[in-house]
């Protein structure tokens, strides 16, 4: 029997992990209807790539995390993932060395990211590309570029 993996199933491709305290993410299930509570739940695919396009553009611009490198160390501990293998994939995918500088709010860039981390994370990626873009263009909306600090 094949089951839509996980990641899919809650709408949730990059498979966020709910935080404390939580992330008020638009889109998000409530607690109460959460299948199992680990993973963050959007109510539409929509909701669930902007979620993953904000937290990568954050990951970049508040943690500096500028690279394949850099921001699956962090998101893809090796706890729980093999993350060697995980920024490979990232790395060759977007056709780059591990350590290149990305720019994610380049909306081409992060499609390509959303797409290849969403196939890593879920085994396949469904979503068309329409849809990660409306996704992205939202994401890179709502979160206004870092301000340069002044010396």
């Amino acid at each position: 029997m094949l089951t839509t993996p996980k990641g899919i199933r809650l709408h949730n491709p990059l498979n966020l992990m709910r935080t404390a305290p939580r992330q008020d993410w638009a889109g998000a299930v409530a607690d109460s209807a959460l299948e199992d509570g680990r993973e963050e739940q959007f109510i539409t695919d929509f909701w669930g790539l902007r979620a993953a396009a904000i937290v990568l553009v954050r990951d970049e611009e508040v943690h500096g995390r500028f690279s394949c490198e850099a921001i699956f160390t962090s998101f893809a501990p090796p706890v729980e993932n093999d993350t060697g293998a995980y920024i490979r994939n990232m790395a060759d995918g977007l056709g780059v060395k591990p350590d290149d500088h990305l720019n994610l709010r380049d909306p081409a860039t992060m499609l390509k990211l959303l797409k290849l981390a969403t196939r890593q994370e879920d085994g396949e990626q469904p979503y068309p590309d329409e849809l990660i873009n409306e996704a992205i263009g939202a994401a890179l909306k709502s979160v206004p570029p870092a301000q340069p600090t002044s010396t």
